[in-house]
């Protein structure tokens, strides 16, 4: 006996195999949009650190002033070979004698510019959580 004569016995594409097939489907269709869903929340935007004591700071240079400004409170990558402009993690401070020291950021500002907001600008509060989404 063939196994087509053994479907043909049994019955081929019932009404079971049918409601199967239609759960399988639904369950594939939900797992597919939630996976495209995370690839577009979880993107970590460009950023950089946020200037301390500048409220209005952005990731967009907004005139020369404030790109002046970045450059005396951002220090460059360490890697010179980065595509980065601006260091990730570390924020120049200076005291009244013009000493500088490097603190951690506490506070990032993000590059709006493909998304407005994303999971990841929303909830970074340490840069080890951003680096987490890379």
């Amino acid at each position: 006996m063939k196994f087509d004569d053994i479907l043909e016995r049994v019955g081929e594409f019932g009404f079971y195999q049918k409601r199967l097939y239609k759960i399988m489907c639904i369950s594939s269709t939900t797992v597919g949009c939630l996976m495209m869903m995370f690839v577009f929340t979880t993107h970590t935007p460009s950023h950089r650190c946020k200037i301390p004591g500048y409220d209005n700071d952005t990731h967009l240079e907004q005139n020369e002033n404030h790109r002046q400004l970045i450059n005396w409170s951002i220090p460059l990558p360490e890697d010179t070979h980065s595509v980065l402009k601006y260091d990730r993690c570390h924020v120049i401070q200076r005291d009244e004698s013009n000493v500088t020291r490097l603190f951690k950021c506490s506070e990032w500002v993000y590059d709006r510019s493909v998304f407005e907001e994303t999971f990841t600008s929303k909830v970074s509060t340490d840069d080890n959580r951003v680096i987490l989404t890379f």
